[in-house]
């Protein structure tokens, strides 16, 4: 049930039914119970919650068995807006709003993540009015004609919270342009003039990138690019002024920020001047072995200091749900996997990563299982969500909290989530133009499979021969749940929706919309035979796929099976004083650092939380809490 359309058909008829907390209050903090009086309620109707801007509602939820009573919300919504909605079939007959208050991100030591920034140069755009320009903004999922407004708006978001150090993992501009860099680097140097440094590495659109465009009152042409050197000319304040160690092959470097803690700073990007001249080539991502033997030996010389070791780069380094790389080719860099268990058994304990524009965190362990790595891809500045990550480090950095914020506004946009939102929602079918042509030749084998069926052999030619036509096609039987597949998995955290099954049974009923859509001259028998078909061919990719996706478990079905919160977990940094010890009653209430079962940070007093099993850290001991 969609939040909007549940909204349109809200009652606004005498009946008193209501919906409202039993304390009054329209704020929480996490891991309070929220108490929801309601009223004029009957059996059947349900009281459902959504998150945010979400289109899809939490899985939480309570059947109504009786006209009136108190639904105790569960204390596992995280920070943000909630809606709740009184509901009877698809008619919204009561609405409250209420909100769980942002994590504190407060911390000894703290690093602000960035990914995915894209800033293009307003000094590219001559005339704001061209035709060129104006197919360009409209036909991409990013706000890029906003681009350099968010980037000012973070910058000055960093200027408040004033982080000991800010990383950006690549695709720092639209698309290599010379302006565009610039235009970045003297926004990081006006941070750094007051006393907030950043690090960076390249990403597929940042060097040698031949689409960039100067948009002028003749149309467009082509914006001067960037080489391997000038972008660490450019950069030179930001990794590469001679302080931090180089890798000698490539734009990689390491550093030790504070104390304590290296940073390896990794260049897995593909340029035409390394000979990646093929077609696309650019936007996959690969770490050379002169460089990865470099990562390793800095990783090593850290180890033996006893410094904890992260490091960043653009691609992602695992598969974060089973078959992305079927639909998404370039999303990890290549030999990801067994990369990622070389870098857990040399003591790297995350990497920061982007490309992929969304939130979302996967787990992998080494060949021995001894050690494990976090992969943290974190969401495009100027696509939905619009996020950035904190890192939080205790004072002796033996672990890490990554708590995950938005930014909510900018001078021209009141709501930028929203705006983010409804600008991949109006690209969504040029979105699946592109996939059509890409993927054309794959389902044209795939329907060879089933040639000499005379049913299906008959209706073969009711296929359109144009992408076009064809994509048009199946936008219309599949594009409402791609809406909700793809807003979903860029929320992140999608289990908490669990809506796997909904979405795959969903998924055959647009395959029949489909087959009645293209097919439309056939008979019933044969559209039915074919829809059989279609739907084989489809849940043969789709079922792993969204199971794996909607419900948050990376490597779904193997040994590396695992579920992470993506937007607020702790990472042990050290292996000393790591595991749960015991269960025990907590009779001092003393300060500390409370999370839930699942990890979440809630509150540092479990006397006012409701009843179950915590993990509490006081000093050096982690220990489980029982709460009677």
């Amino acid at each position: 049930m969609c939040l909007a359309s549940c909204l349109a058909m809200l009652s606004t008829g005498a009946m008193a039914q209501a919906l409202y907390t039993t304390d009054a209050r329209d704020t929480y903090q996490v891991g309070e119970t929220v108490s929801i009086k309601y009223e004029g309620a009957q059996a059947g109707d349900r009281i459902i919650i959504y998150h945010n801007l979400s289109i899809l509602p939490l899985a939480e939820a309570l059947d109504v068995v009786q006209a009136e009573g108190v639904y105790d919300v569960p204390p596992v919504l995280q920070p943000g807006n909630y809606t709740a909605l009184l509901a009877r079939g698809a008619s919204a007959l009561a609405r409250l709003d209420f909100r769980m208050a942002d994590l504190s991100i407060e911390a000894p030591r703290r690093i602000m993540v960035l990914s995915d920034i894209h800033v293009m140069s307003p000094d590219l755009v001559i005339d704001p009015s061209s035709e060129a320009f104006a197919k360009m903004t409209a036909g991409d999922r990013k706000l890029l004609k906003y681009s350099y407004e968010i980037f000012q708006t973070y910058c000055d978001t960093i200027r408040a919270l004033r982080p000991d150090l800010v990383l950006i993992a690549g695709d720092l501009t639209k698309d290599g342009e010379l302006l565009s860099h610039q235009a970045v680097a003297a926004g990081l140097k006006q941070l750094l003039d007051e006393g907030i440094p950043t690090l960076v590495v390249p990403g597929n659109h940042d060097i040698e990138c031949k689409m960039g465009r100067v948009y002028d009152y003749n149309g467009s042409h082509a914006a001067e690019n960037i080489t391997i050197e000038q972008f660490a000319e450019i950069y030179h304040d930001f990794g590469y002024d001679g302080t931090t160690e180089r890798d000698p092959n490539s734009l990689s470097y390491a550093c030790e920020p504070f104390p304590g803690l290296v940073v390896i700073c990794i260049d897995d990007s593909r340029t035409p001047s390394k000979g990646d001249t093929g077609y696309g080539e650019a936007e996959f991502g690969r770490i050379i072995q002169p460089t990865l033997d470099w990562v390793i030996e800095k990783a090593d010389e850290a180890a033996k200091q006893n410094k904890r070791v992260l490091a960043m780069m653009h691609h992602q380094m695992l598969e974060h749900f089973n078959g992305q790389l079927s639909f998404f080719e370039s999303a990890v860099t290549e030999h990801g996997d067994s990369i990622a268990r070389i870098f857990a058994a040399h003591g790297i304990k995350a990497v920061m990563t982007g490309h992929m524009h969304v939130p979302n965190v996967a787990k992998m362990w080494s060949v021995d299982r001894q050690d494990s790595i976090y992969d943290i891809n974190s969401a495009s500045t100027i696509s939905y969500p619009s996020q950035y990550r904190m890192l939080l480090f205790d004072d002796n950095l033996t672990r890490m909290d990554v708590v995950t914020r938005t930014v909510n506004s900018t001078p021209s946009l009141a709501n930028l989530q929203l705006a983010a939102r409804e600008q991949i929602r109006v690209t969504l079918p040029e979105t699946v133009r592109r996939l059509t042509t890409t993927y054309r030749a794959t389902l044209d084998q795939m329907l060879q499979q089933f040639s000499g069926i005379p049913e299906f052999d008959n209706a073969i030619s009711d296929i359109p021969s144009d992408n076009d036509e064809l994509a048009a096609l199946a936008y219309e039987a599949f594009g409402n749940t791609l809406e909700k597949v793809v807003f979903t998995s860029a929320e992140g955290n999608e289990n908490l929706k669990g809506a796997a099954e909904v979405i795959l049974q969903q998924l055959k009923t647009d395959c029949a919309k489909a087959c009645d859509l293209i097919f439309d001259n056939q008979n019933a028998d044969t559209r039915a035979f074919l829809t059989t078909i279609l739907q084989l061919m489809v849940m043969e990719k789709a079922e792993p796929m969204v199971k794996s996706m909607l419900s948050d478990v990376s490597f779904l079905g193997t040994a590396d099976e695992n579920q992470t919160d993506d937007l607020y977990l702790t990472i042990r940094l050290t292996d000393d004083q790591s595991g749960i010890h015991a269960i025990s009653p907590d009779e001092e209430n003393a300060s500390a650092t409370v999370y839930t079962i699942t990890g979440m940070p809630v509150s540092g007093n479990t006397s006012t939380l409701p009843k179950g099993i915590y993990v509490k850290r006081q000093g050096n001991s982690v220990k489980k809490v029982l709460v009677k």
